[in-house]
């Protein structure tokens, strides 16, 4: 066949070879929105063009004439060639929509070219080649060619060319030596067997790298992050792990409430953790890859995080966290993506039991605290009893005193002092006994916004002559239910108290509260040391000249006692806040 004959024919046979290559590997995605199905019936087209270009070339070389029903033939083919430029402009679409410029550049000049001219093989192998170019090195539209398949595409080439180059020096042998090429054939074939040892070798080694690293990461990282106790180090050891390994650019775990990153910029904010967990709620699929999600919150959630992965880790069927990936500059993971999903379920049982192993570790400290506080509240209870009965004695005497004229003239003075004194005192025995007493009934709808109010404006007056004034925010109609109205007066009034005494004079107290039940009071104190915020919650302990370091104790114990929750923050400006969440209710 001449040359200018053979070329096109050749052409025509890569091009339906490689459409038949893509065939096979998009078949599989052709359900993928919004590029899967043109993609193929791209694919399907162009190789059918190429079939009747290759057949009727063939034919017309063999038969030194034109393929009967050649016109039917023709109209086939370019029926074919029509709906492949449809679903090529199609493509190209998508791409302007997603601003993919490389993408619409290349393939779109491939596309124009065939398109102008579409009797030549040449050019009409353009779009394929160029569709199967991007979705190798860019995962375009979120469609996949894997490593294995272009190997083995190239494998195949190989043997391919080696038989033909077997076949040809055969012929020359045969031209040559007579009989001899075909000992040739087959001495060429035997060793293509001995060369297809290291070759296999190579290939196993290759296809079984993956397993190798899933056992080598289960049987050394998993068992190293069981000896850290504590979650977050537990997290951020496998978040640094998978990132070091897997050779990825950041690496976000969510498990929790606990949120950490290894090589992202930041954590991810409370909004967008809720629309990826609703999002692996409403799907059930263990992995999503963002180039194939559809447009939705989370899809853009992720693009900004700049994460192609989202692992869901399950425990017990029950959505325990996530784990995002970003693995810049590559855009697919190509067979790290079966590793991982078969990793995920023991990251998730790792981080699990050693969420157990905390709570089980906290409930044995909480009950020894518990025991402790019995303890102390007994001890209290009785040293108060002791000493309030003396203090009582003592005032009355003082006033008796204060009665008499020349006494008043000549220890007024210390008189009040005393006085004075004693209330103090007996205001600390009243906080011993208060510690001490056993929890009350909660069978009370309180209207916090009216105890809030209230106590605001009591101690406002209080505050007045101290120059500090006090800034309320009250939201009308929140009630606790099942609660106890003396417990949460007594919150409103030690977190107010405290906050005066920390704020010098010419500042304000802000106190405000919000729906549910959200109570917050901030100082414009100097603050309190990071050494000491764990501890300012503990009875007795207090940073205070005169104190009992029972107020902030009371308020931990009676949010308790009401099922809430309470928070110590310090702003770096300076300051103290105390934010206090409790069940919200009803006002009857």
């Amino acid at each position: 066949m001449p040359p200018l004959t053979a070329f096109p024919v050749f052409m025509a046979f890569l091009g339906m070879g490689l459409c038949l290559f893509l065939g096979i590997v998009m078949f599989p995605q052709r359900n993928i929105r919004p590029a899967g199905m043109p993609a193929w019936i791209l694919v399907i087209s162009f190789g059918a063009w190429h079939a009747a270009t290759l057949i009727s070339g063939l034919y017309r070389e063999a038969a030194g004439r034109e393929l009967e029903y050649a016109g039917l033939w023709r109209a086939a083919g370019a029926a074919g060639l029509v709906s492949g430029m449809v679903a090529g402009f199609r493509l190209l679409w998508l791409g302007l929509r997603r601003r993919l410029r490389l993408f619409v550049f290349g393939f779109g000049v491939s596309v124009l070219l065939a398109a102008a001219f579409h009797h030549s093989s040449f050019f009409t192998t353009g779009p394929p080649f160029m569709l199967a170019w991007f979705i190798f090195w860019d995962n375009v539209f979120g469609l996949l060619l894997a490593v294995r398949s272009v190997f083995s595409l190239i494998l195949g080439i190989s043997v391919a060319l080696y038989l033909l180059l077997a076949r040809q020096l055969g012929r020359i042998f045969e031209q040559r030596f007579g009989e001899g090429g075909v000992l040739l054939e087959l001495a060429l074939l035997f060793w293509a067997g001995i060369l297809w040892l290291p070759v296999y070798a190579a290939i196993s080694n290759f296809l079984s790298r993956r397993a190798a690293f899933y056992t080598d990461f289960a049987r050394t990282v998993i068992p190293g992050a069981g000896l850290i106790l504590d979650l977050k180090r537990r997290m951020e050891f496998l978040a640094s792990q998978l990132r070091e390994r897997f050779r990825l650019r950041s690496v976000l775990l969510v498990f929790g409430p606990e949120c950490v990153s290894a090589g992202a910029p930041g954590v991810l904010a409370g909004p967008d953790r809720q629309e990826l967990e609703r999002y692996a709620e409403d799907h059930p699929a263990d992995k999503v890859y963002e180039p194939r999600m559809e447009d939705s919150p989370a899809r853009e959630v992720m693009r900004g995080l700049g994460c192609q992965y989202m692992y869901v880790l399950r425990e017990d069927n029950q959505l325990r966290g996530l784990l995002l990936l970003d693995a810049t500059p590559l855009a697919f993971l190509d067979e790290n993506e079966e590793v991982l999903q078969g990793l995920a379920p023991q990251i998730a049982q790792s981080l699990q039991s050693c969420r157990l192993v905390e709570e089980k570790v906290g409930l044995e400290r909480e009950l020894a605290r518990q025991e402790n506080l019995a303890s102390l509240g007994k001890a209290a209870a009785t040293i108060a009893h002791e000493v309030k009965n003396p203090l009582s004695a003592i005032k009355t005497i003082a006033q008796v005193m204060r009665e008499d004229p020349l006494l008043l003239e000549r220890y007024g003075e210390d008189l009040s002092f005393i006085i004075t004194e004693v209330n103090r005192l007996d205001e600390s025995v009243r906080q011993l006994l208060g510690f001490s007493r056993p929890a009350p009934s909660m069978e009370e709808t309180v209207d916090m916004s009216a105890e809030v109010e209230s106590a605001a404006a009591a101690l406002a007056r209080q505050a007045n002559p101290m120059g500090v004034a006090i800034n309320a925010a009250i939201a009308p109609g929140i009630a606790v239910e099942n609660a106890n109205r003396e417990l949460i007066r007594q919150i409103v009034l030690n977190l107010l108290l405290n906050a005066i005494q920390a704020t010098p004079a010419g500042k304000a107290v802000s106190v405000t509260l919000e729906h549910p039940a959200l109570l917050r009071v901030a100082d414009q104190g100097p603050g309190i040391d990071r050494a000491l915020r764990e501890r300012v919650f503990e009875p007795f302990f207090t940073t205070k000249v005169k104190g009992t370091g029972l107020g902030l104790a009371i308020v931990r114990r009676n949010v308790k006692l009401l099922g809430g929750a309470v928070e110590l923050n310090c702003p770096e400006g300076g300051g103290t806040v105390i934010t206090v969440r409790l069940k919200p209710g009803r006002v009857s």
